[in-house]
């Protein structure tokens, strides 16, 4: 009973972070504990959602902040890793990929749920509703919004950039919030490949180091979490077509002396971790085209 309580305890003390709580439940196909970690794992975000999954049952409880998400996105994401639900079809691919123990038994693929589709897959019976295929112009602004879909990231974290570099805090933490709207809204079926397995990998890390941006006033506290935040957009602007060329900068002096790199679009030095006190300081690193 002692530890049965203590789990208790420990259970309700992480739900108690996610505001604004929302819980829902649905089908998700599934064999074994294997699926229930990768289940579970897609499903968690720190603050904003997690999930609970029954193997006997096939049924998944999510829990989040319905401010920040909603069950149709988590869904998508656990169809992305592989677990048909009621909502999504995962694609092919990546079922296939399953461990043998959990490759569950398929189900027919029935109209109403939607199918995942990758970019560079999307078949056209599936879009003709939605656009116009003789409107070329339609077709290009489509493309369009697919290659951008990352834009505001990048931008946002730009935005945090210049505003340590004035060591405005205030302004850091606004933008930190604004940062984590703009994650949320990610259209993951929007990205390449690439760009998706990246992004599945860190997204979990940018949420939580803007958050902790967000929740602090203090700059030096802010400074670290944007040191951690920038390893994490450093791997996803390496795989995404830009532009312009991106620099990778290095402060030899930030964290102790151990030092720490930061992204910018220009190639002059300013550091956002010293501002003024130091501003000059550092090197490029990399140019990233």
């Amino acid at each position: 009973l002692f530890v049965i309580t203590i789990m208790l305890l420990i259970f309700t003390g992480c739900e108690a972070k996610i505001k604004n709580i929302k819980i829902e439940e649905y089908k998700v196909w599934g064999n074994c504990e294997m699926c229930k970690k990768t289940i579970e794992t897609a499903v968690y975000i720190r603050n904003i959602s997690s999930g609970l999954w029954n193997k006997d049952s096939k049924m998944v409880q999510l829990t989040f902040d319905s401010t920040l998400t909603n069950a149709d996105e988590i869904l998508k994401k656990i169809g992305k890793a592989g677990y048909d639900n009621e909502n999504y079809y995962a694609p092919d691919d990546i079922y296939a990929s399953l461990e043998t123990c959990c490759q569950y038994e398929r189900r027919p693929k029935p109209l109403i749920v939607k199918e995942i589709i990758k970019e560079d897959t999307v078949k056209v019976n599936q879009i003709k509703d939605e656009i116009n295929l003789n409107d070329s112009k339609k077709v290009k602004i489509q493309k369009q919004e697919k290659s951008n879909e990352l834009s505001k990231v990048f931008e946002n974290y730009f935005a945090m950039k210049d505003a340590l570099i004035r060591s405005d805090s205030k302004a850091v933490g606004l933008i930190a919030k604004n940062f984590v709207e703009i994650v949320n809204a990610v259209k993951m079926e929007n990205l390449k490949d690439v760009e998706h397995i990246i992004w599945m990998k860190i997204q979990k890390n940018i949420i939580e180091n803007a958050i902790s941006i967000q929740k602090n006033s203090d700059i030096l506290k802010q400074r670290n979490s944007f040191s951690l935040l920038s390893k994490s957009i450093y791997s996803l602007i390496k795989v995404t077509t830009q532009e312009k060329p991106t620099y990778l900068m290095h402060c030899p002096m930030f964290n102790d002396g151990k030092g720490s790199d930061w992204l910018s679009k220009e190639n002059n030095i300013k550091n956002p971790y010293y501002g003024s006190q130091m501003l000059n300081c550092g090197s490029v690193k990399e140019t990233i085209k």
